[in-house]
């Protein structure tokens, strides 16, 4: 980690109106995989209060707080991660061996 004072001033923050909450669900079985349902959390006093009802929302599933501008049409943007991570093995290949039985 790279640390530097910031010494360029700086105007007041831009108020956040809402956030995205994503809790990620572990499909029925392991080849299900994970499923996602996201949330639109708006009129949230704080970023620590919407991370307090993810994780009350999540109940240990793995989950994220995400700033999207204009949330209802992305238009775009990429999404900033505010808080959380996805799960570890969201991104899991099942290998599913395929063979052709012998014709004679």
């Amino acid at each position: 980690m790279d640390v530097t004072a910031y010494l360029d001033p700086l105007g007041g923050p831009t108020p956040v109106s809402c956030y995205l909450v994503r809790i990620w669900v572990p499909g029925r079985t392991e080849l299900h995989g994970w499923n996602t349902a996201d949330w639109r959390l708006c009129d949230v006093g704080s970023v620590e209060d919407a991370i307090a009802w993810a994780r009350e929302r999540a109940a240990g599933s793995p989950c994220e707080v995400l700033l999207v501008e204009g949330v209802d049409g992305v238009d775009g943007n990429e999404p900033l991660r505010l808080w959380g991570a996805e799960p570890d093995d969201a991104s899991t290949t099942i290998s599913i061996p395929l063979w052709r039985e012998d014709p004679s």
